[in-house]
């Protein structure tokens, strides 16, 4: 890298959505400067959104935990005064200009995208496996079943990219790439080496606090302390420090700072440019630590393993939506952390700080192709809820337990909804002995109606007010609503079957569930259906109107 290139400080590079609705590229003095007129970050996907906040978190801490004022650092003494300058820069609603700016000028050697010595985020490696940039921008494998995670771009744009777009690419890359990599040679000492981990995101279930804009986003994501209430050890972005290791695969303790696990270089990266754009990238495996940085990591939720040990606890239900995941996202339970950040909204709420207000959890996943090795991304999953602050608190602990049993209740139905489809379709001669035709069917549906539930869940939940909601009236308004969806869902797949499954039963009434049908009846689609039918209502509990009848 013969020549200084392209600066992250000044160059537009993060993609962003004004509080205007206007797009923009911008640089990182800029994007610190007017964080709160923007509304979010707008990158090509999720995960890249997901990366480029983290760095930008990383940026943050290194303000705002040391924060200096007149040339004098001021360091954090204990939690109570970090919680009150938490709540300094929230009142203020905006980030120090210039602050931030003296800050990124005092290391602006060191965010050159190119540079001789320490290009940003990258090493100057010799060797690795080669790519080239469409491999960067996240495309999935190309074959003629798979469809392009960017097919908008052109055969030949996906040669070569702007240095803008590989930076916010090279940043993804150190998060979620996938674990294919192979080792470039032995250690030097001749011990073999470690098998590549995905990168660290790839292996949590991402999860973040969205606010009206992104300086509230990256404040309300900006725990100052750790899950147990302790100051964060002392440490440094990748960018403060002295130097950065090129050797392949090497083993480093569990980090115990934001800093260093914000910062994670996982990839050791070369960028190749030609005519002012990217068109490869030369790559080998980087840092590797476990999975045990509970303590740390605050934008995940944890679980026990059978070995007693805590783990990041992913998002795998790619076809359901997030509040699927409501329990370990928003519960405390035995066993189970809910995620640091909504520790830390529950500090600040606490301390009156955010007030009663609704808080917008995001989460961000992705599926991994390969199985035990992955070797490639498959899908991107991104959603979100609103939920009313108190349902993290105190008071929100037994509305919690109920909203829960309401999201069991609804996967439980939706299992005998499955089977229902699984007994329609065998018996209409539907895909008749093509059990693969037959399960897709069978999750194409079932899809399809967590649609139609998604919308429906979503404002009820909204809805709750721990103070001044009543528990059972909404928990029999949910029931209710899904009872409708439910039945209206099955009787429309009665409609496509082969009339001839009918077998003559014609009609039932919805709350006079026929109990002994004739054994003739059972291989018809209706006997399936009133049992399907007869089985929600035992799982689920009886309204009130039934109770008096």
């Amino acid at each position: 890298m013969a020549e200084k290139e392209f600066n992250l400080i000044d160059e537009a590079w993060i993609p962003v959505t004004r509080s205007d609705g206007t797009y923009a590229e911008i640089g990182l003095k800029e994007l610190f400067g007017s964080a709160h007129e923007i509304r979010s970050l707008s990158g090509e996907i999720a995960t890249q959104d997901a990366s480029v906040m983290r760095f930008l978190l990383a940026t943050g801490y290194a303000v705002v935990l040391r924060e200096t004022i007149k040339g004098e650092s001021r360091e954090l003494e204990d939690s109570d005064d970090a919680i009150e300058r938490w709540r300094s820069y929230w009142e203020r609603g905006r980030f120090d200009g210039k602050l931030f700016g003296d800050y990124l000028e005092r290391w602006r050697d060191k965010f050159w995208l190119f540079e001789p010595e320490r290009p940003f985020y990258q090493c100057n490696i010799e060797r690795g496996t080669s790519y080239d940039a469409k491999k960067l921008i996240g495309d999935l494998a190309e074959s003629g079943n798979k469809i392009q995670m960017f097919s908008y771009l052109s055969r030949e744009s996906k040669r070569s990219v702007s240095y803008g777009m590989a930076a916010r690419w090279l940043l993804n890359l150190m998060a979620y790439d996938d674990a294919s990599l192979k080792p470039t040679n032995k250690r030097s000492d001749g011990t073999k080496m470690d098998s590549a981990k995905v990168g660290w995101l790839g292996r949590i279930g991402l999860t973040y606090v969205v606010g009206n804009n992104l300086f509230e986003t990256l404040m309300l994501n900006m725990a100052l302390t750790d899950r147990s209430g302790e100051l964060f050890a002392d440490g440094k972005p990748t960018w403060e420090k002295e130097s950065v290791s090129s050797e392949e695969r090497v083993p480093v303790p569990i980090p115990d700072n934001p800093f260093d696990l914000l910062t994670v270089q996982s990839r050791r990266v070369k960028l190749i440019r030609e005519n002012g754009e990217v068109t490869g990238y030369i790559e080998t495996v980087g840092d590797q630590f476990p999975d045990g940085c509970q303590n740390i990591e605050m934008m995940s939720a944890w679980k026990q393993s059978k070995e007693g040990e805590m783990k990041p606890l992913k998002h795998l239900e790619f076809r359901k939506s997030v509040w699927n995941d409501y329990a370990s996202l928003v519960m405390r339970s035995e066993g189970s952390w809910r995620p640091g950040v909504i520790e830390w909204c529950n500090a600040l709420k606490d301390r009156g700080i955010i007030g009663n207000t609704y808080l917008n959890i995001a989460v961000t996943g992705v599926s991994y192709l390969g199985g035990a090795i992955p070797s490639g991304i498959d899908d991107v999953f991104h959603d979100s809820i609103s939920v009313n602050s108190n349902l993290l608190s105190k008071i929100g602990e037994g509305w919690n337990i109920r909203i829960s049993e309401a999201v069991g209740k609804t996967d439980s139905c939706m299992k005998d909804y499955k089977l229902f489809i699984k007994d329609i379709l065998i018996l209409s001669g539907i895909a008749e002995g093509n059990d693969d035709a037959i399960n897709s069917q069978i999750e194409s549906r079932t899809a399809e109606v967590y649609r139609s539930l998604d919308l429906p869940f979503r404002k009820w939940l909204h809805s709750i007010d721990p103070e001044k909601s009543d528990m059972d009236e909404k928990s029999t308004e949910w029931y209710g609503i899904l009872r409708s969806v439910l039945i209206r869902s099955a009787e429309d797949d009665l409609a496509y079957v082969n009339p001839r499954s009918y077998v003559g039963i014609c009609g039932y009434e919805e709350k006079k569930i026929v109990k002994k049908v004739k054994s003739e009846f059972k291989t018809s689609t209706v006997f399936h259906f009133k049992m399907f039918v007869s089985r929600m209502y035992k799982t689920l509990p009886k309204e009130r109107s039934e109770e008096t009848e």
